[in-house]
């Protein structure tokens, strides 16, 4: 599942914001100092302290795939819509939302 999370955050932040500014011809918004804070132990460390804590909580390690998919769709719908995914990390990342 990491690799995945990764480069989902990875599309609906980075990826995104330097695909539009090439598409859109305008400058980006985000400075790499910016984007930096984007990185793969940021994202690491939301997946582990925001998704899988509002998935899991403090004391499920496991669960069985219905209950896994239960919370998924619940607790961290999130994960399924990209505005709403951006915004967490965002917060996450200390980042204001410029678009």
């Amino acid at each position: 599942m990491d690799p995945v999370v990764q480069k989902l955050c990875e599309l609906v932040t980075k990826d995104l914001y330097t695909e539009f500014a090439k598409i859109a011809g305008l400058e980006q918004r985000y400075d790499e100092d910016d984007l930096e804070k984007l990185n793969s132990d940021t994202i690491t460390a939301f997946k582990e302290d925001v998704y899988l804590y509002d998935v899991f909580g403090v004391f499920n390690s496991r669960l069985e795939y219905a209950a896994w998919s239960k919370e998924s769709t619940t607790k961290a719908l999130y994960m399924f819509n990209t505005k709403a995914l951006r915004n967490k990390l965002l917060e996450h990342a200390g980042l204001a939302n410029k678009y």
